[in-house]
């Protein structure tokens, strides 16, 4: 398994990402970071739904802050380097080492990748409270998701 080090180290889990909990406002959440939280583009809503990420950190890898209702619903990392979970899986790592962290994940397809890529869902609280691991035709995670049930959204807020 991939084991997150250092002393800044900052975990994935269903509860939030390092400082950062899930249900936050996105002033609560760019206080914790210590930097502001931007949106990502124009949304026609905002106070509905916008995703986010922290100022001066806009690339491919970047994590991915989602709020519905103006609180943090879903966090997204997209190769963090230094991101895992408390178990020390996250983007990078293998199929059978995320299965192993979680023996209680969920294998479903995904919506737009052909098989063998699929999902692993592992709810904390069923329903309401988890993690969604993609993972690519390879066996290995592509992104993950944490937070409320918006970790299902695969199309940002839809």
């Amino acid at each position: 398994m991939r084991r997150a080090a250092g002393r800044n180290c900052r975990f994935f889990s269903a509860e939030g990402y390092g400082p950062v909990h899930i249900g936050m406002t996105i002033d609560e959440a760019s206080t914790a970071m210590g930097a502001p939280l931007v949106p990502d583009m124009d949304f026609d809503e905002p106070e509905l739904c916008q995703t986010l990420h922290i100022e001066g950190a806009a690339g491919e890898g970047a994590v991915r802050f989602m709020a519905q209702h103006g609180r943090i619903s879903r966090i997204s990392d997209y190769e963090r380097p230094d991101g895992t979970t408390p178990e020390g899986v996250g983007v990078g790592s293998a199929d059978a080492e995320i299965r192993a962290a979680y023996p209680n994940a969920i294998e479903q397809p995904p919506k737009y990748d052909a098989p063998p890529a699929h999902d692993l869902i592992v709810w904390t609280t069923p329903e309401t409270s988890g993690m969604r691991f993609e993972v690519g035709a390879d066996g290995i995670a592509k992104i993950l998701h944490v937070g409320n049930e918006s970790i299902l959204l695969v199309e940002g807020c839809l």
